[in-house]
Formats: C-alpha cells, structure tokens, sequence
C-alpha cells in the first residue's frame, strides 16, 4: 500500500469512528512561544506572568493576568497575546513569588503534572523577597530579559556550587516521598552601579540560597553557608570557592571534587562523612605554599566546611523537616533530623603553583622546576 492511500485509509476510518477532525496545523508567525513562567498569589486569585525570551527580530513579548486558577489565567493572557496562541512545550523555566511558595506549591505542581504540553524537567526557583511579576514581566530592556538571566544564573550556580536547581519533577518526586524539598531561589536587584550600561530599570538575578519546602509550602531558608552545607550532604556541590585566612594573608580555595556518605558513628549516632578534594586559586600576602601550609589550609578548609554542613543539619532540626532525606538514607524512613546527626569533614589540598618558588610543594614538583 502507498503511503496516500495509507493516509486516505486511516483518514476514512477516523471518520467512519465518528471521533474529532484533525486538528488544524499551525503557521510558526500564529504562535507565541513561552520561555519563562511566574505564579504568584492574591488572596483567592492567582497571577501568571510570562515572558518569550528574546524573540528572531531582537524583540521581547511579557504578558500577565489574573483567574481563579492558573488554566484561566493562561486563558486571560490568550485575550491580551497579540498572536493566536501561547506556546508553552518550550517552557525552560518558573518562579513563583515568596508569598505563592508560602501558601504552597500544590496548584503550580498539579498544573505542571497535568498539562501535556508543559514540560517537567525545567528548573523551578523561588522569588525571595518578591513576586514572580517583578521577575518574569519587568524587563525595560531585551538585553535583561529574564528567560537569559536564569540560564546564565543556572550555568554559574552550579559550575560553582552556589546551588543546585532542582527541577519540577526532582521538586514534585522529593514532596512525594520525603515530606520535604529544596528549590533554588533568587533574588531580583536593580542591576545600578554594577551594571553601568544597563539602562534604568534593569534587573540583575542573584543566588540566594535554597527555599525549604515542607509539606509543599515554603518553611525558610538556607542563606548560602547552609546552602553550601547541604549541597556536600547531597554531593550536589561543584567548584565552590572559599577565602581563608593564613600566615597573615588570604588564600582562595576552590573545590575539585566532593563526596558524602552516611555512617554508623562510633558512639552509636549516625555520622555524615564527607570527603573534599581542593586546589589553592589565589593567593594575597601568604608567601610561599610549602607542605606544612597546605597542611594547615586543608584544616583550614575543613572547619569552613564542618561548620556549614552544621548549618544545613541545624536547619533541618529546626525547620522540623528532612530537606536532606537523611533519614531516608539511612533506612530511618522519613523525618527530621535528631541531634545525633552530625557531620564530618576531611579535606586535601591537592597542589599549587607558586611562580615564586620551584621548590617541590607536597611530593610534586612546580611546573617551573
């Protein structure tokens, strides 16, 4: 059979079943494509924002209205959209506003998990401090559009382990199980004086830590120590950089490599281990880095490190929740942290170069000797 008169075939009997037409094939020009998402909340209504990204002649399309639910807020838009219709299956990412996260991300998720057409493996963050509108649909410029400023954030952010951007899906999966997720947020700032060809108005995207979700509404924040912190736990944490003070001036440290298990301690608690591999990027007034330096900055770099897995174990004690899924890990099932969590770090500085000195430094000869 020709592959016409297979087409005429399936055509006939989709006719003779009585279901619905084909739908209509759409031009490229009848379509808006949708790159960045923002939910917020207003009493019993709710806000969506969305942007375009930077569209072929250079433009930027941002829309934003209210409904009773997120489908009719979508709907709204279509009235306002100068084109046909919203494309959504390129979506790259969502933000919803602090005050959205704090009644719970339970209609944004249920959305997402229903529309076919919206994918789920799109970085989620939380707006701290602010709505998802003053994000998603304030761009006085292209060049500052949004969808562009959350995919450099993104590649900075975990190239430096500044935090890890869970998805909607590693989101919706950890609730599922656990009670409890972490979500990237950040931080909207007038980009001012750091930025002086911005033009005015311009907004800049900041880290700010992790959101804590317990119950799928927000319940506090990792500030970056404790976001630092959980990313060792999770071994989530990329090329990370720490300054630390030596022989009266400073050393910068970055992460190589990181990994963590959970142990039976020997007093009977359970005993986070973590293991760090670092490289010493710059230095400021500490003179030659011989073996017994390096010995002290990876001490150095270990208590630095301890006392920010502390921070992120401290959160989960107080925040009343299992952010880390420790309990899962170690087949305690669901729950917050006890006090007999604790962790432990060792570090090892691997090498460095001192163009000041071909002396060997920790068995390994300077590139120059």
């Amino acid at each position: 059979m020709t592959r016409r008169a297979a087409l005429a075939a399936v055509l006939a009997l989709t006719c003779a079943a009585g279901c619905a037409p084909l739908p209509a094939p759409r031009e490229v020009e009848q379509l808006q494509l949708i790159q960045t998402l923002g939910y917020d909340c207003l009493g019993g209504r709710v806000r969506v924002s969305v942007s375009s990204g930077r569209e072929p002649d250079g433009g930027v399309s941002q829309l934003t209205a209210e409904g009773g639910s997120i489908t009719e807020a979508i709907r709204r838009l279509q009235d306002y959209s100068p084109r046909e219709e919203l494309f959504f299956a390129h979506v790259r990412f969502a933000a919803v506003g602090e005050d959205a996260a704090g009644a719970g991300l339970g209609p944004l998720l249920d959305y997402f998990e229903r529309n076919t057409q919206t994918p789920l493996d799109l970085p989620l963050f939380v707006v701290r401090g602010a709505e998802a509108e003053a994000l998603v649909a304030a761009a006085p410029d292209p060049a500052y559009e949004v969808t562009a400023l959350l995919a450099s954030l993104q590649r900075d952010a975990e190239r430096m382990g500044t935090e890890h951007c869970f998805t909607v899906l590693e989101i919706a999966r950890r609730l599922s199980r656990s009670g409890s997720a972490l979500c990237a947020a950040v931080r909207p700032v007038p980009s001012g004086d750091h930025v002086p060809s911005a033009p005015e108005g311009a907004l800049s995207v900041l880290p700010a830590g992790y959101a804590v979700l317990r119950d799928g509404a927000l319940a506090g924040y990792l500030d970056e120590d404790a976001a630092l912190g959980a990313d060792l736990i999770l071994g989530l944490a990329g090329q990370a950089c720490t300054v630390l003070p030596l022989d009266g001036g400073r050393v910068t440290v970055q992460l190589r490599a990181s990994r963590s298990e959970t142990v039976r301690g020997p007093d009977g608690g359970t005993l986070v281990r973590i293991r760090c591999r670092a490289g010493v990027v710059e230095s400021d007034g500490a003179g030659s880095l011989t073996g017994a330096s390096l010995g002290a900055l990876a001490e150095a770099l270990a208590g630095r490190l301890a006392a920010c897995a502390a921070a992120a174990l401290e959160a989960e004690t107080r925040l009343d929740t299992d952010f880390l899924e420790l309990g899962r890990t170690a087949g305690e099932g669901p729950s917050s942290v006890p006090p007999h969590w604790r962790a432990e770090v060792t570090a090892v500085i691997e090498r460095s170069y001192d163009l000041a000195d071909s002396a060997r430094v920790d068995g390994r000869e300077d590139r120059d000797g």
